[in-house]
């Protein structure tokens, strides 16, 4: 979860490799919204449990899907307008792929740079950011992607996420190398911890780092890597939100939604997400994301669902999601605005 994910108090994704199916989206070049769910859709699928609240009416909700017109790994928005994707070598231009949007979408801008592929980016506002990837390489940039500055970070690993806290503070995060801090806006870096098969990384306003890797939850404070405890076996999203970075979700297996008041010492089961038994493939709980302490989305593998009561019931926001790529690219503003990572050549873009 970026710093632009927690400033504007967004939150991201953890778990990397899975696919959201359901009814496919027809692309026309446009973005194209959705269908709302009503009472009448009840019938077409069965439920999870205590997503459908009696009385509770779910509001309307569309996504649209948008093409930048290149494949990417990476995704950030530092608001529901503006926006980067970053990827491999476009065929085209010979360099990495790098495409700006301020229209939420509609048009991209070509701002590509390098030849290694990028697979990280991360944005502290309109015009500073940082993009990586492959053999070590970072690019920063003053001008909103204008022109970039290539950074030495002392390594050749894959830099596989960056995170900035303020102008000068951030990190980033290699798949074997570990994690590495800088203090200088990136001129200089250290390298901090080994963690293996690190994924995600952010860097709370508070100074905590949280790192998911498929061995499950860190948190870096003050020098010192702390692996999490964490109620089920395989770890997936997570989100912090109040000022304090004391409260947060994350999901489990199964579709296990979890609740922590303590920066994630402890974790309390809020909702389990998939029933029959059956259907627990199809209601795994795999992305999640608050806007605020009260207002979050869960994509499961089936639907994504709101809720506005900080976890306590959750309503179907909107079922037309097709092939949404689990990884650490889903922001959600507020209860009507947000993006998704699509299947590497497509964004699904939550709201008008």
């Amino acid at each position: 979860m970026k710093n632009a994910l927690f400033a504007p108090i967004l939150a991201a994704i953890f778990l990397s490799g899975c696919v959201i199916a359901a009814t496919p989206i027809t692309h026309t070049g446009r973005s194209m919204p959705g269908s709302a769910w009503n009472d009448r859709d009840d019938d077409r699928e069965p439920r999870p449990s205590g997503v459908y609240p009696s009385g509770l009416r779910p509001r309307p909700a569309t996504w649209g899907l948008v093409a930048p017109g290149v494949s990417f790994n990476a995704v950030h928005f530092v608001d529901f307008n503006s926006g980067w994707v970053v990827g491999g070598l476009d065929h085209e231009t010979k360099k990495a792929a790098i495409r700006h949007t301020r229209n939420a979408g509609s048009t991209w801008a070509i701002q590509d740079k390098g030849v290694n592929d990028l697979r990280a980016v991360d944005f502290l506002s309109p015009n500073i950011g940082y993009v990586g990837g492959d053999n070590g390489v970072i690019f920063r940039t003053e001008n909103a992607g204008g022109s970039w500055k290539l950074l030495d970070t002392g390594t050749s690993e894959p830099i596989v996420d960056i995170d900035f806290g303020n102008l000068t503070d951030g990190y980033f995060l290699t798949r074997n190398a570990g994690l590495f801090q800088t203090t200088d806006a990136g001129a200089t870096w250290i390298k901090r911890n080994a963690i293996p098969d690190a994924r995600d990384l952010d860097y709370l306003p508070n100074g905590i780092v949280y790192v998911s890797a498929g061995s499950g939850f860190y948190r870096f404070e003050s020098g010192v890597l702390t692996k999490l405890e964490f109620p089920s076996d395989k770890p997936g999203d997570f989100a912090f939100v109040d000022p304090a970075r004391r409260l947060g979700w994350a999901t489990g297996a199964y579709g296990v939604l979890y609740k922590t008041d303590d920066a994630g010492l402890s974790w309390e089961q809020v909702r389990r997400l998939t029933t029959p038994d059956e259907y627990v493939a199809r209601y795994n709980a795999n992305a999640l994301a608050f806007a605020t302490a009260t207002t979050g989305m869960l994509l499961t593998e089936r639907s994504a669902y709101l809720t506005l009561d900080g976890g306590d019931t959750w309503e179907r926001a909107d079922s037309r999601l097709t092939f949404i790529k689990c990884g650490k690219h889903f922001q959600l503003f507020d209860e009507s605005h947000g993006w998704a990572f699509g299947d590497g050549t497509s964004l699904y873009r939550y709201g008008n």
